[in-house]
């Protein structure tokens, strides 16, 4: 057991995976083996499989806050977001001050579309740990859906101040000072968010929007095409791009960016015709 706490401490999957099977053959009424078998096998995306372990060990300790919210992870991973619901609520029942199972309740909440309830997740999570940064963040994201632009600001600024190399909460900032009509703030924001992970194609595309408001079409191309050259798929982008080319006369380059990004059949919002 000292030695399977050991490896999984260190992250060491296969040495986790073996000691823990042996440990629930050997004795499959110990519940460790089973919660730390389920974890791992999350970890090597073998979710139905993980998802039989989890539920053996909420079996076996039906008190075990952890293995209740191991297995709405599981579940959740799963797409089974009712499921991952109950799961989550089941943990908090038994501890309530359980910051990860709010976050995680809160995630999945959000993707149920229950937003306010994400919300409320959130906030749960920050009350208990004030230094939560991913749930400042995530909680920024649901606000700004909800047009509280300057709480959304706020938690993104405190998610930022927590984890300074956040480059997403960087990205989600750039996003609402734009929306407040900050543009030369969410400028920086972008480019802060790109010093830190250089290949956030996202980040790239939404700086190439900020520079066309502000004026500097000739910046925004090269921006643009950078988003493009990291990520290809970035079917906005390439639109944008497109775009911005018809706005200059160059209809051709412009309408085959356009049709790449569209398919076979799309419409040109700038001129109102269809494109085919």
């Amino acid at each position: 057991m000292s030695e399977l706490i050991e490896h999984y401490q260190k992250g060491s999957n296969k040495p986790t995976e073996m000691l823990a099977r042996g440990l629930t053959q050997k004795y499959p009424n110990h519940q460790l083996g089973w919660k730390i078998l389920g974890i791992v096998l999350r970890r090597t995306r073998r979710l139905e499989e993980a998802l039989a372990a989890n539920l053996k060990a909420v079996d076996l300790l039906p008190h075990d806050y952890e293995a209740h919210s191991n297995l709405g992870t599981t579940l959740k991973e799963l797409g089974r977001l009712h499921e991952a619901e109950k799961s989550y609520k089941k943990a908090l029942a038994i501890k309530r001050d359980f910051e990860q199972a709010h976050f995680n309740l809160g995630i999945t909440l959000q993707e149920l579309g229950k937003l306010d309830k994400a919300i409320t997740s959130y906030q749960e999570a920050i009350a208990i740990n004030s230094h939560y940064a991913k749930a400042h963040n995530n909680l920024g994201i649901l606000l700004q859906k909800k047009r509280n632009l300057k709480a959304a600001e706020s938690s993104y600024r405190r998610a930022i101040a927590i984890e300074p190399n956040y480059a997403e909460a960087y990205f989600n900032l750039g996003n609402a000072l734009k929306e407040l009509g900050s543009a030369k703030e969410a400028e920086l924001s972008y480019k802060e968010a790109i010093a830190i992970q250089p290949e956030f194609a996202e980040a790239y595309g939404n700086w190439g929007n900020t520079l066309r408001e502000l004026g500097r079409q000739e910046e925004a191309k090269l921006i643009y095409r950078k988003a493009i050259s990291i990520k290809p798929q970035l079917q906005g982008v390439q639109a944008n791009l497109g775009k911005l080319l018809m706005e200059q006369n160059q209809h051709k380059a412009g309408l085959e960016l356009i049709r790449k990004a569209c398919g076979s059949v799309c419409f040109d919002v700038i001129n109102g015709v269809q494109i085919k």
